[in-house]
């Protein structure tokens, strides 16, 4: 076989490479969040009530970016959906999302993304960690957050070829990571 023909076989996304993504539906049951359920936001301290089945816990994201940055409230009230999973969310065992991971993978995007970038989407993965995916005007973007912190990786396709191609991980690729948003993912 070619190296072009292994090429095209070879898995271009997150999802592809470890088959650890699963879409969840939104349903009545599970808690929701809507910027109206922000109970207090301080500089740096978001709180949330999360309900999650007869649970509540009270959980407080410490963000060290500016609160200036628009992406940031709608990107922490997003990910906070997530909390509202039970255990066996995906009826394969699958465990709660942790607030440690959700801040991890904060504090990761504070350090790259503009104060006006695009929003990411926020899936859970069945072993605890968080994927964050960006597929808009041209590229494909999709970051993985383990659960403990161990490390994230990152997988970057430019369709239109304006900027190279990379994957790896997170830490190694803050640079290329702030030009994508700086050049490819910015909201005008």
């Amino acid at each position: 076989m070619s190296a072009g023909a292994l090429a095209i076989l070879a898995p271009r996304t997150l999802t592809d490479r470890r088959n650890e993504i699963t879409t969840v539906e939104v349903r009545g049951t599970v808690a929701e969040f809507a910027q109206r359920e922000v109970m207090e936001a301080k500089p740096v301290i978001f709180e949330f009530a999360v309900e999650s089945g007869p649970e509540t816990r009270r959980i407080l994201f410490s963000i060290s970016s500016s609160l200036k940055q628009a992406w940031l409230k709608p990107s922490v009230v997003r990910a906070s959906r997530l909390l509202a999973l039970q255990e066996n969310w995906d009826r394969q065992g699958a465990p709660q999302i942790k607030p440690t991971t959700l801040q991890n993978a904060i504090n990761a995007i504070s350090s790259f993304m503009e104060s006006a970038s695009a929003l990411p989407q926020w899936t859970p993965t069945r072993d605890g960690g968080v994927q964050l995916d960006w597929h808009e005007r041209g590229i494909d973007l999709e970051i993985a957050f383990p659960p403990e912190g161990r490390g994230s990786e990152v997988v970057f396709v430019d369709h239109r070829k304006e900027l190279p191609d990379f994957d790896g991980s997170v830490d190694e690729r803050t640079d290329q990571l702030r030009r994508v948003f700086r050049e490819r993912l910015i909201n005008q």
